[in-house]
């Protein structure tokens, strides 16, 4: 295997964990952001009566939310990660590289066929090949985010399904329309027919 074929797979496998990392996390926030946003739309539905067009507004104003929350958290950065920004993130955690690989993927992209670029690689995979793309973006730092999302997840099906009322049914209202949560939180005006006396100049 050339030097070039070793450095751009190390350099594939580095931008594989980053973007590993970048969707874990990315979820775990996004989760996150599920969680707290139901609690405060819960609130607010709870804290006064409120009819089937405020309960809308709530709704977009939480979906909107989690849909610019998805956008900004997971794909923004999961589909930034170019061979360049790999390049430049390894550079700065590691200033003995002295722009080698930086160089390399410029070049690279200017002139692929260049001979001399076979000299470059061997040279930067040199010094990269001290920091194990393990190393760089460890398991546990995947695991720890993915942990979080899984519970964050958890507690949202929690607060949807199972939590205890007002607050389960509101969170149940919010994110699957309950016919059962409506009836019993939105607020509505009964009219039965019949006649009723009242006094002279009464409302």
């Amino acid at each position: 295997m050339s030097a070039r074929e070793q450095l751009f797979r190390y350099l594939a496998e580095v931008e594989r964990r980053y973007r590993t990392l970048s969707l874990v996390r990315g979820a775990a926030l996004v989760l996150l952001l599920a969680v707290v946003g139901t609690a405060l739309a819960v609130a607010g539905l709870l804290a006064r009566p409120m009819g089937i067009g405020a309960l809308r507004v709530l709704q977009f104003a939480l979906f909107f939310s989690l849909g610019l929350g998805i956008a900004y958290l997971v794909g923004l950065p999961l589909f930034s990660w170019t061979r360049r920004r790999t390049a430049g993130e390894l550079e700065r955690r590691n200033p003995e590289l002295e722009q080698r690989l930086l160089t390399f993927a410029e070049e690279n992209e200017k002139n692929p066929g260049n001979p001399f670029h076979e000299l470059l690689a061997r040279d930067a995979m040199d010094r990269a090949g001290l920091h194990p793309p393990e190393d760089l973006v460890p398991g546990r730092r995947i695991a720890a985010f993915a942990g979080g999302g899984i519970a964050g997840l958890l507690f949202l099906l929690w607060m949807i399904f199972l939590a205890p009322p007002p607050f389960g049914p509101g969170a149940a209202l919010l994110w699957a329309g309950s016919a059962t949560a409506r009836e019993s939180l939105l607020a509505r005006v009964d009219v039965q027919p019949g006649n009723v006396t009242i006094r002279k100049g009464a409302d």
